[in-house]
């Protein structure tokens, strides 16, 4: 599993990210790793101008295979990803 390989926002066709959401729950420790991950990514987040950090996509792996109540978990509104 290597969330580095994207290269485009997620999309229904992305398979780096469909390869990932296929490992179910056996991705979750690594997602959970990632999440502080704040590298910069070439993929431009659409709600600002800047782009997503590896930590951005591992949540939204993650949030993909278990249902994260975001707002009760940190209290804030976040830019909606996909």
């Amino acid at each position: 599993m290597d969330i580095r390989q994207w290269h485009e926002y997620p999309a229904c066709g992305d398979s780096v990210y469909w390869n990932i959401v296929r490992l179910d729950k056996a991705a979750i420790a690594a997602l959970i790793e990632l999440i502080a991950d704040t590298s910069s990514t070439s993929i431009h987040r659409p709600c600002t101008d800047k782009n997503l950090v590896v930590g951005d996509l591992a949540f939204k792996v993650l949030n993909e295979i278990v249902s994260l109540p975001l707002y009760q978990i940190a209290h804030m509104q976040f830019c909606v990803i996909g």
